[in-house]
């Protein structure tokens, strides 16, 4: 009894693992799954990278010195107080951690002791049922960390952009099956998206076992970081970052920029990749300052590399976020005849109605079941019946075609 107990404890242990993306855990779960037995009991894996932001803590240790020391201007060093101490020693901890993470990657130990992780796993034989991705950010007390949702501090979409890659580059040189793989694209995680552009810097193969037995996909996706402006050179974040002073690029040389099929190729490359999908979720989430015009053709470039890719296999499908006409919807659910399930969210019709993608959907495919929150065309769409939930005053509804019509 005592045994099995024991068993039981271990399996269930075992089942899932949240790794935080550092050398130490790390080099601890390439260790402890390389020995097989119990550990090769692993199904579901989240890998969750680190975002220290000792900057923010700094600015309160220097506020709180100058109220120490009456206003007066003062180095936060010469000030005495048992309060700031601390705070100085926890910024002391997250610059060591910040450059123990910067060495790690510099050094390849991420993707080394990654590797030899999924290496093992492949080995062993194991098929993951899903593999999770998420960032949390540490602004004070290195042992807290948080998620990015309503954070106050650097941007997070290049931390995000890093776990991606890693995960991708893992994926592809190890052969794990994984049946549903979820990057960022929960609540908690808005802002930790990928620019949709860098995907086209990652190797997908049509080889790897993982994209071959992937089912599920669920991606949050940004537009391409732009620069506005003439000589503002790097990525750029939030406006806050950008210096209005300089000139601003000519409006047609960023429209082009936007639209720019080279920005989609990585997702094109991605999707035809994974030949066995049943499941998609993208969420859009804009980056940066930008135009209408210029967020709407970075929403059409994503779209049409989804409709682009033949999945015979698609049998639900949610997009996020997205501002489209009813012309290019329609040619989506067209080229996806297999679609049973449909889910739109933040989404908004230009130029027409949803009306016609209702009708289209209920009359000529196969679809048996939506989901539609929070939809304009330009204003919100109010629905009125018994399959309109009450909760969000009209603006979510549900429909199965077992149960009614709109």
């Amino acid at each position: 009894m005592e045994a099995g107990g024991t068993h039981s404890h271990f399996k269930t242990h075992f089942y899932e693992k949240r790794i935080k993306v550092t050398e130490p855990e790390l080099r601890k779960f390439a260790e402890t799954v390389a020995a097989g037995g119990l550990p090769c009991l692993l199904r579901h894996v989240t890998l969750v990278a680190p975002l220290y932001d000792p900057e923010y803590l700094q600015c309160d240790a220097d506020d709180k010195a100058m109220e120490i020391a009456g206003l007066n201007a003062v180095n936060v060093e010469d000030v005495q107080d048992a309060q700031l101490d601390c705070m100085l020693a926890e910024i002391k901890g997250l610059e060591d951690d910040q450059a123990a993470q910067l060495e790690m990657r510099d050094r390849g130990l991420d993707i080394a002791l990654l590797g030899e992780a999924f290496g093992s796993l492949a080995r062993h034989e194991v098929t993951l049922h899903s593999v999770t991705t998420e960032v949390k950010v540490h602004k004070g007390d290195v042992s807290r960390a948080r998620h990015p949702l309503d954070q106050a501090c650097k941007p997070t979409f290049p931390t995000a952009a890093y776990l991606s890659r890693l995960i991708f580059r893992v994926l592809g040189s190890h052969e794990v099956p994984i049946r549903a793989l979820h990057l960022f694209n929960t609540e908690a995680m808005q802002d930790c998206c990928v620019p949709v552009d860098w995907l086209k810097d990652v190797d997908f193969s049509r080889s790897s076992t993982a994209w071959q037995t992937l089912s599920s996909l669920s991606l949050s996706l940004s537009n391409k970081l732009i620069n506005r402006y003439v000589g503002a050179e790097g990525v750029l974040g939030h406006g806050w970052l950008l210096d209005h002073r300089l000139p601003t690029r000519p409006y047609e040389e960023l429209l082009a920029e936007s639209k720019d099929a080279k920005n989609f190729t990585g997702l094109v490359r991605l999707l035809e990749c994974c030949e066995s999908l049943t499941s998609l979720e993208l969420s859009r989430v804009s980056l940066g300052l930008t135009t209408n015009a210029i967020s709407h053709a970075q929403d059409a470039g994503i779209l049409h590399a989804v409709d682009q890719v033949k999945m015979s296999n698609l049998t639900s499908l949610k997009l996020q976020g997205f501002h489209t006409s009813p012309d290019q919807m329609l040619g989506l659910l067209r080229r996806h005849r297999s679609l049973q399930h449909l889910s739109l969210c933040i989404f908004s019709i230009l130029h027409g109605k949803l009306q016609p993608i209702l009708d289209y959907c209920m009359k000529e495919t196969q679809i048996t079941s939506m989901h539609l929150d929070t939809i304009f065309e330009p204003s919100f769409v109010h629905f009125a019946a018994s399959w309109a939930t009450c909760t969000k005053e009209g603006r979510e509804a549900r429909w199965r075609r077992d149960a009614t019509t709109f």
